[in-house]
């Protein structure tokens, strides 16, 4: 197992509510921060969704980090087929085809 680094989240709300998260809860209530703030904030606690709306919401701030435990990734060296072979390929004028004339079909017969 690798370690990496994530924030801890401090969230406080009106009427004196502070909720902290960590780790991949802290690191999306900040990409919903950034992307949708008037959406608010929605995070667990306490295994419950929680929605801490636009207008209650009164900071959110890093307050520290925390390590986690990530599963190493080892990529294996693979023989990978031409990418020739895995897309269609593109239409040939001078093949009779889909795309060939009527007279031209018939003519083949």
């Amino acid at each position: 197992m690798a370690k990496i680094k994530l924030p801890i989240v401090t969230i406080n709300a009106k009427g004196g509510a502070q909720y902290v998260v960590e780790g991949v809860e802290a690191v999306n209530a900040l990409t919903q921060l950034e992307n949708y703030p008037e959406r608010g904030i929605r995070i667990k606690v306490d295994g419950k969704m929680t929605v801490i709306t636009e207008g209650c919401l009164c900071s959110a701030a890093v307050t520290g980090e925390v390590e986690v435990d990530v599963p190493e990734i080892v990529c294996e060296e693979v023989e990978c087929e031409p990418i020739s072979n895995i897309l269609p390929n593109p239409k040939n004028p001078t093949d009779p085809g889909e795309n060939s004339k009527p007279e031209e079909k018939a003519g083949e017969k």
